[in-house]
């Protein structure tokens, strides 16, 4: 931190530059775009563990082309 600025206090985040914002914005959009593959088993209540659903082939390839898209942009 520079002189000039106040540290938040205990549990309030910092806050977030335009970039930042963007990229935590992205996050969580993909991560709920997968949400629904993730299944927790009876087994694993407890731990929180579950197991991950695998993707078709196009759906593996679409998130390929959309992965190279977001980056070329």
């Amino acid at each position: 931190m520079t002189s000039g600025e106040v540290e938040p206090a205990p549990g309030v985040p910092p806050k977030l530059s335009p970039e930042e914002q963007k990229l935590v914005a992205e996050l969580v959009a993909d991560g709920l775009s997968i949400q629904d593959k993730f299944r927790s088993e009876a087994l694993y209540k407890k731990t929180g563990k579950g197991h991950y659903l695998g993707g078709t082939v196009e759906e593996i390839r679409k998130a390929k082309e959309e992965s190279k898209r977001k980056r070329k942009t």
